[in-house]
């Protein structure tokens, strides 16, 4: 649609992207392996430093 086009286009001004960005980008989203996410996951998620955050009232039993 046509605010679909403006709202791409707006975020390619926004983030400063190259032009060719939606061209581009099914190209390196399919380039991505399964080592590239491992990876990046290792890099970034550290499971010792996780919280568990539980909202609401406790239930009674």
């Amino acid at each position: 649609s046509n605010s679909k086009i403006a709202g791409y286009i707006s975020m390619i001004g926004f983030y400063n992207l190259p032009l060719d960005y939606l061209e581009q980008f099914p190209k390196k989203i399919e380039s991505i392996s399964k080592a590239d996410i491992l990876k990046a996951w290792n890099e970034r998620i550290h499971p010792d430093k996780l919280l568990t955050v539980m909202v609401g009232q406790p239930q009674s039993k």
